[in-house]
């Protein structure tokens, strides 16, 4: 009879571990390439799949900040550098440019970037975006656009 009973407390253990594995991810992660992020490789990926969105602190954490432009290339250029914080550094990173809806992927963490073919006298506003969660909408970080006209920023 008492081993009738450890035998079913067995068996019952071994159905919750396989349950707990289960939901915490172990039918297997995908792999992400060198420089790109799975949303099941970032911890604000899988907060959103549980339901929850980050916080207001961990997303103004997350923003790029101090951006600075400088026009390179008689005008044709310009090389952008900002900085990120500790945890923004395993981020996406992204660069939008305007006009037009140019978004550039940039390795998660980037602080630089490098935009060319411009026209020298065209205004251009560049903003820096990191994503913070996965989802539909993702949750972004955004600065400020930051403008420049050919040679002068204005």
């Amino acid at each position: 009879m008492v081993s009738g009973l450890v035998v079913v407390v067995l068996v019952l253990a071994v159905g919750i571990g396989a349950l707990v594995v289960l939901r915490n991810g172990g039918q297997g992660r995908e792999q992400a390439a060198p420089g790109r992020s799975t949303p099941a490789a970032t911890p604000s990926a899988r907060s959103t799949a549980n339901g929850t969105a980050p916080s207001a602190g961990r997303i103004k954490a997350a923003r790029p900040r101090d951006v600075r432009v400088k026009v390179v290339e008689h005008g044709r250029a310009v090389v952008l550098r900002w900085k990120l914080s500790r945890t923004a550094r395993t981020m996406p990173v992204y660069v939008r440019r305007a006009p037009g809806k140019h978004l550039t992927r940039l390795k998660n963490g980037a602080r630089t970037a490098t935009v060319t073919h411009l026209k020298p006298k065209t205004r251009y506003c560049f903003q820096v975006i990191t994503k913070v969660a996965a989802g539909n909408p993702p949750t972004l970080a955004k600065t400020r656009p930051k403008c420049v006209r050919g040679t002068a920023a204005p």
